[in-house]
């Protein structure tokens, strides 16, 4: 049985297929992946073994409103993102527990140390990006 694809499902496999590395950031909602990642990694997941993410550098951002590390959330995103062929990062994924209290109301960013941290993890996905396409130039 196929599956009609809409619109917005093509376009953002489009997106996905020109990026050079995927951020998957997700929530954690009740000690999970928020349904609406999920969905969105599950539609890119086809077809299986060729999807968009297959071999497409990837790493897991994951964020809680409570005080619990949302490391649950960063795991389902992770094992979903590998799951539709994904090379994933090293870990750790970056996660932030009781994000409300890091982001400044006003401007919306994040406190100095949240964001050296955020700094951090974009430098070490970058490298592993650049380091993918090194490894995938030298098996053409």
């Amino acid at each position: 049985m196929r599956v009609h694809e809409p619109a917005a499902v093509a376009d953002f496999k489009a997106r996905l297929a020109a990026a050079d590395g995927v951020l998957v950031n997700t929530p954690q909602y009740n000690a999970g992946i928020a349904g609406v990642v999920k969905n969105a990694l599950d539609w890119v997941s086809r077809p299986l073994f060729a999807g968009p993410l297959a071999d497409k550098p990837a790493t897991i951002f994951a964020a809680s409103p409570s005080r619990n590390e949302p490391l649950r959330a960063a795991a389902q995103a992770r094992e979903t993102t590998w799951a539709c062929g994904a090379k994933l990062a090293p870990e750790p994924d970056l996660t932030i527990a009781s994000v409300g209290h890091h982001v400044d109301e006003e401007t919306g960013e994040f406190d100095a140390g949240t964001a050296t941290r955020a700094r951090i993890f974009m430098a070490s996905f970058v490298a592993f990006i650049r380091e993918s396409a090194a490894a995938a130039e030298e098996v053409i």
